[in-house]
Parts: structure tokens; sequence; C-alpha cells
């Protein structure tokens, strides 16, 4: 079990373990290490839930692509053919570790834009669960989650609808 970055020229390299966060790419990032090295079985979980699909999450407008293979999240450039894409805002991610949504609830709302086939969209929420679940349980997310609420609030909104293809 492992979790790697692909830098540009496709070389594979351990991601910055320090606790750099200066914005959602280097949070999800560390967020992603934190739960491989601090609850094994939920990055286990949401790896399987997830294995061989590409997924697209864009944070107001800051885009990161993840690709689940062999128990392992890569990070990779957010170009090509996703299986799951997300796009949300800051706050509506914070609204959703805070438990104050559900992700039904802000796709509902008009806060969560979702495309994807049907059983994609099953499996991300699955996977999703999973992290948030070993997130709560993680000792260091806490900090980490502190340093993502204080960076800036975005001057965006995300894009809102809901696609199943």
């Amino acid at each position: 079990m492992n979790f790697w970055e692909h830098s540009a020229s496709g070389a594979q390299r351990n991601p910055a373990t320090g606790d750099d966060c200066h914005d959602f790419r280097s949070f999800l990032k560390r967020s992603l290490r934190l739960l491989w090295e601090q609850h094994p079985p939920s990055y286990q979980q949401m790896a399987l839930a997830l294995a061989g699909k590409r997924v697209l999450i864009e944070i107001d407008h800051e885009a990161i692509a993840l690709r689940f293979a062999d128990g392992t999240v890569y990070t990779e450039d957010p170009h090509g053919h996703f299986d799951v894409e997300a796009r949300t805002s800051k706050a509506v991610i914070l609204g959703l570790v805070d438990g104050q949504h559900t992700l039904m609830s802000t796709v509902l709302e008009d806060l969560f834009f979702l495309r994807g086939a049907m059983p994609e969209l099953l499996a991300f929420h699955e996977g999703l669960t999973f992290y948030l679940q070993g997130a709560v349980r993680a000792p260091s997310f806490p900090g980490l989650l502190r340093r993502f609420r204080a960076l800036e609030p975005s001057q965006t909104t995300p894009t809102t609808h809901t696609q199943v293809r």
C-alpha cells in the first residue's frame, strides 16, 4: 500500500510530507498521505471502492486528478477522461467535513456538481465516505483542517448541475 504523486515527467515520487497547506491541491495531497499513515483501513477501503477509476476534483476552479489502482491513490495532471467529475467550493467541503451537509443534500441543493455513470457515482460516494470516516479518526487531521480553514476564501462559486451519463 502506498501513496504516490506523478511528476510532470511521469516519474513517481513521494509527495511532500511537510505540513504545507497553501491551496486545496496541497491540502488533498497531504490529507491522503495522513490517511494512509494514520488510518490505513480507511485508506484501503477508499482505494478499493474507487479501484480502476479516474476522478477529477475541482474546488473553486482549482483542479486535481486522482487515479485509483492497485490499492494506491495517484495524483495526476487534471487532463483527459474521468470516470467522475466533482466540482464545488471550499465552503461546501467544510460543510461536509463539519457534518452540516451530506453529499446527497449538496447535490440536490445544486451546491455540488457531479458527472459520471451511476456505478461510478456510487463508488465515488462510497470512497468519499471512507475518506471522511478515516479523517475523523486520524490524529493529525484537525491541525491540517485548521490550516485549510485559514486559507483565503475563494472569490469564485462552483458551477452547479448534476449529470449522470
